[in-house]
């Protein structure tokens, strides 16, 4: 994540999932980006295709 955020000291990190992601993954991504410094998260939910 520190390389591809390159000179950007705290760029806006987005985290995807969709229903069939575990909760604990999503923690995961969040406490990685966390010690690596990231404090911009945005989460984005994907919609199941038989809801739209």
């Amino acid at each position: 994540m520190k390389e591809a955020a390159g000179p950007h000291s705290n760029p806006p990190l987005l985290i995807s999932a969709d229903e069939n992601a575990p909760h604990y993954a999503v923690m995961k991504a969040m406490e990685a980006a966390r010690d690596l410094g990231f404090v911009r998260l945005n989460f984005e939910a994907q919609q199941r295709p038989d809801q739209e």
